[in-house]
């Protein structure tokens, strides 16, 4: 990985994808579709946006990459857009709050998630310096929980109807948590 500064874009590549700083001018309709696709959002616990490109710019506006970022997720072969991965960071505490969307549903249950938040944890708790990980879930979100499982999340807690559901009514929150000190010896476990 590259010596990065705060302010500057970032570029981190596997073997299948890169991931770069999502700029206002990345914003496309198939990025703008993904906020207004009801299954997407679903799992993020909302409903569609109902955005228009302007909405979709202005919030990617919003990141700084300092403590709030925003990447693209693109494929090796052919700088195709299938994703986006947002980070916010909280110095002051130590956490870092990350969200990952895969928007194309071809990606889906193919291990994407996976491989592309690897070296972000890396790069949050070795260049950005964050004590924690931590993340959030609105409602049931089963495909997410199982890539905290894998990566070896602990639960940390369940806070009943905390957030509004689809639909109406209430929504559980679920928080799931991974400290510096266990990422470093889960890598030093599978020998990394």
């Amino acid at each position: 990985m590259n010596p990065w500064q705060p302010g500057e874009p970032l570029r981190i590549e596997t073997e299948r994808f890169y991931v770069r700083t999502f700029t206002p001018d990345d914003v496309n309709e198939t990025y703008l579709g993904w906020w207004n696709d009801a299954e997407i959002q679903k799992g993020f616990g909302f409903p569609p946006r109902n955005w228009d490109l302007k909405m979709a710019t202005d919030h990617v506006r919003q990141f700084n990459n300092r403590d709030k970022f925003h990447f693209g997720i693109y494929l090796k072969s052919n700088d195709e857009l299938i994703g986006f991965y947002t980070l916010f960071v909280e110095s002051d505490i130590g956490i870092a709050v990350p969200n990952i969307c895969i928007g194309d549903k071809n990606y889906w249950g193919k291990h994407t998630a996976t491989e592309v938040v690897t070296p972000f944890f890396d790069f949050i708790f070795k260049v950005l310096g964050a004590n924690k990980i931590e993340v959030r879930i609105r409602g049931a979100n089963p495909a997410s929980i199982g890539i905290l499982k894998h990566f070896g999340f602990t639960k940390e807690g369940q806070l009943r109807q905390r957030v509004e559901g689809i639909g109406g009514g209430r929504a559980d929150l679920h928080i799931y948590g991974m400290l510096k000190e266990e990422w470093l010896a889960s890598l030093a476990d599978q020998g990394s």
